[in-house]
């Protein structure tokens, strides 16, 4: 029987990093807390 370990090796990418933060940045939106309601009816 064959063990399903896969090893890779991720570079970290600066620029595609910052890039992603800056176009998913949902902080100051309405989304921010989800899972946070007063009534917990989520």
């Amino acid at each position: 029987m064959d063990d399903n370990i896969f090893e890779e090796t991720v570079e970290f990418n600066k620029e595609l990093y910052k890039k992603n933060i800056d176009e998913n940045d949902f902080s100051g939106t309405e989304n921010d807390g989800i899972g946070d309601d007063v009534n917990a009816n989520n």
